[in-house]
């Protein structure tokens, strides 16, 4: 267990300043995730668009790959609309929100 004074966002490859020396790195475990990949930038937000109007939390891969939590509905929804859904099991790590309050980079904690 971790007993922290304050709630701390840690994300995969922070990490934990130990009082002996050493630091304990954070890894994200991988869980069942889809990839849906898009032709170019322009079908991308329109895929985008479509998981956003569903309040879905997404992860943007590269330039033409979004991910998600594994939905068989969703993925069925995004080769409706010409995406290619891949389910795989991945690291998650969705975009935390225009109104989140979590620092960014890779910062220690002790």
């Amino acid at each position: 267990m971790l007993d922290l004074a304050e709630a701390v966002v840690m994300n995969d490859g922070d990490g934990l300043a130990l009082d002996a020396g050493g630091i304990v790195r954070v890894a994200a475990a991988a869980q069942e995730v889809c990839d849906m990949v898009c032709r170019d930038a322009r079908h991308l937000a329109r895929v985008a668009w479509h998981l956003g109007n569903r309040h879905l939390a997404v992860e943007v891969v590269d330039d033409q790959t979004l991910r998600i939590a594994w939905d068989h509905v969703i993925a069925a929804m995004a080769e409706g609309l010409g995406a290619t859904a891949r389910r795989h099991r991945a690291a998650f790590h969705p975009e935390s929100g225009a109104y989140a309050h979590e620092a960014s980079g890779h910062a220690y904690h002790r």
